[in-house]
């Protein structure tokens, strides 16, 4: 009689410890897949930036069909320690799920990125014109406070076949479909 109550004993211990494994690689799966915000490249270009350019003239190399008009020197001033031309290699990211700007630059300095600038989106919009037909690209390293408090990034956007410079709300969750555009430490 006792033999059948330790097969017993032994099958349910297999099964809690079976059941145990199962369910802490379940949490750890979830944990890694969505909790955690990924940053997928999309793709990487090579760009020249004219840190001396002004933002007006920046918007105007960039031949947009519509531009918001309130980017411009007083509300995004240049902030840069870089100066004349420089050739750099831009890299365009995508997240994998909604998360806010603040979840998105600790991930960005965790991988090693830096948000772009103002002035680097426009050398961006100018050397890719056509690149964001199917999602925004967005700089988060620039960013400027409105008359209603509301802080503001800017961002290139596609829309009936035109070109757009905006701006988007800085502290807002940003979707799935959002593009950054990023430099490597």
């Amino acid at each position: 009689m006792a033999q059948p109550v330790k097969k017993k004993w032994n099958f349910t211990l297999r099964t809690f410890l079976g059941l145990f494994i199962l369910l802490t690689c379940a949490i750890y799966w979830v944990h890694d897949h969505y909790w955690v915000l990924h940053l997928k490249e999309v793709g990487r270009y090579s760009i020249v930036v004219d840190y001396d350019m002004s933002i007006e003239e920046g918007v105007v190399a960039g031949k947009y069909d519509w531009k918001n008009p309130d980017i411009n020197s007083i509300n995004f001033p240049v902030e840069s320690d870089k100066f004349g031309r420089l050739k750099r290699e831009a890299i365009v990211i995508q997240i994998d799920r909604l998360a806010t700007t603040e979840e998105i630059l600790k991930r960005m300095d965790k991988e090693d990125y830096e948000p772009a600038s103002l002035q680097e989106l426009l050398a961006f919009g100018e050397s890719y014109p056509f690149y964001w037909r199917h999602s925004w690209v967005v700089a988060l390293g620039s960013n400027w406070q409105d008359s209603f408090g509301d802080r503001r990034a800017s961002g290139l956007f596609s829309y009936d076949g035109g070109r757009g410079l905006g701006l988007f709300y800085y502290d807002n969750q940003k979707e799935d479909f959002c593009c950054f555009l990023v430099f490597r430490k």
